[in-house]
């Protein structure tokens, strides 16, 4: 059953990383970046105080924070410590067949994703706190197309990703559990 997956993660790695173009390559290095996405992040906490008021923003702050430190730990400091899942740009049998934008392949190991799990606490907590429909798709669209970013550079797999995406989701939902425990005896959920 393991090797079945382990085979089905591949297949469907080597598909989608040998679907590529020059176009592409760019848009997909610059979705994966880190840096380009800080004004967005900016926006959703300059959003966070215009719409909750004081007493209550730097508990949405915090359940931000946290939530993604959290999420960030247990997959890269966690899991790939542990579980050592070599990257699929760093298997020697792979790598003829792998295409590499910018020689980039990451680290050593790959699982699980630690840009899916990031961003996956975030989609999750600014759909809460912002839940409206044209948000919650803009923001899911989002997280997913930086999780597609990184089978489609080539340093992980689908499976990797499938695995930050659910550590995103489950950590930011216990604390927005915990957030509405602390929040309701003071009267703060809006």
């Amino acid at each position: 059953m393991l090797d079945c997956l382990r085979h089905c993660d591949r297949a469907l790695f080597l598909f989608i990383n040998s679907h590529h173009n020059s176009f592409f390559d760019f848009i997909m290095w610059y979705i994966s970046g880190i840096v380009i996405w800080i004004p967005l992040y900016l926006y959703i906490i300059f959003k966070v105080f215009q719409k909750y008021p004081r007493k209550v923003v730097w508990y949405i702050v915090l359940t931000f924070i946290v939530s993604v430190g959290l999420s960030n730990f247990i997959s890269s400091e966690i899991l790939k410590g542990t579980v050592c899942r070599l990257r699929p740009s760093h298997v020697p049998e792979l790598q003829q067949y792998i295409h590499l934008v910018r020689n980039y392949t990451g680290g050593m190991y790959g699982f699980a994703s630690s840009h899916s799990a990031n961003m996956a606490a975030i989609a999750m907590l600014t759909s809460y706190f912002f839940p409206k429909k044209w948000i919650i798709a803009s923001i899911s669209a989002w997280a997913l197309m930086i999780a597609y970013s990184r089978i489609y550079l080539g340093v992980h797999y689908p499976g990797d990703v499938v695995a930050g995406i659910l550590i995103g989701i489950t950590v930011s939902t216990g604390f927005l559990f915990l957030y509405q425990r602390i929040c309701k005896d003071k009267v703060l959920i809006y």
